[in-house]
């Protein structure tokens, strides 16, 4: 099994997307990918996403309000997660593919004995072999973009008043040799620069398609979809693509 570990701004969401919407290429290559709906959170029955958020808030320790528990998109009720995992398991076990991509920027979180405890109980005897794919960032725009985020989603205020060890702001989640130690439990991970992605390729898919061993598949349609800090929008944005694209030739 492939885990994306995919901390907010580095690329997740245009990783994401194109799992949901190439999952049937992927599956061409003898992989599958999880999708989640978040049906059983909120009452609804949502299109299926590739980003497994509400699985990953299974293992994450109940003391730590993430962002999705503050602004009320991610219950935290035992059942829904005993049949989020329920569910998880079954698709493992059921699977076509020889190989299982899960991703979601969720498991970035992860840090504590406990929560490894529960990863290693949800997963044993699925899987013959666990490679974590992590993204890494520099610190500083991490930092900046992280903060942006969490103002757009409406819960910096409330993050604010929180001691360090519950704010996911604080110096601990960027914090990479920890997060990165906490998942050499569970395999030697497949490190990606983004930042030396983006210089390279203009996104994070080549890269991130070359950890998870697909890279037969080609990035044909546009998946850029996370910017770069200081990437120019609308017409520009247009234009420095073209730039971009010319310069691989």
């Amino acid at each position: 099994m492939f885990i994306h570990v995919g901390p907010h701004k580095t690329g997740t969401t245009s990783i994401q997307e194109f799992l949901r919407q190439e999952s049937g290429r992927v599956e061409d290559l003898g992989a599958s990918v999880f999708l989640e709906s978040s049906r059983i959170q909120r009452g609804r029955n949502d299109a299926a996403r590739a980003n497994a958020w509400a699985l990953a808030h299974c293992f994450i320790r109940a003391e730590l309000p993430t962002p999705m528990r503050l602004n009320g998109s991610q219950s935290s009720e035992k059942a829904a997660c005993e049949q989020q995992v329920d569910r998880f398991r079954d698709w493992a076990r059921t699977s076509r593919g020889d190989r299982l991509i899960v991703s979601s920027e969720a498991f970035s979180f992860l840090r504590t004995e406990a929560e490894a405890e529960a990863l290693e109980r949800c997963f044993e005897g699925l899987f013959d072999r666990i490679v974590p794919i992590i993204a890494f960032r520099e610190v500083g725009k991490r930092r900046r973009s992280w903060d942006r985020q969490l103002d757009t989603m409406g819960v910096a205020g409330r993050i604010a008043s929180l001691g360090d060890a519950e704010r996911v702001d604080a110096d601990w989640y960027f914090d990479w040799e920890a997060l990165r130690g906490f998942w050499e439990r569970f395999g030697e991970p497949r490190i990606i620069d983004y930042d030396a992605a983006l210089e390279q390729d203009g996104s994070i898919l080549p890269a991130f398609l070359a950890a998870a061993e697909l890279d037969a598949i080609d990035v044909e349609t546009d998946y850029f979809l996370n910017e770069t800090l200081d990437r120019p929008r609308g017409v520009a944005r247009v234009i420095d693509r073209i730039g971009r694209f010319t310069k691989r030739l």
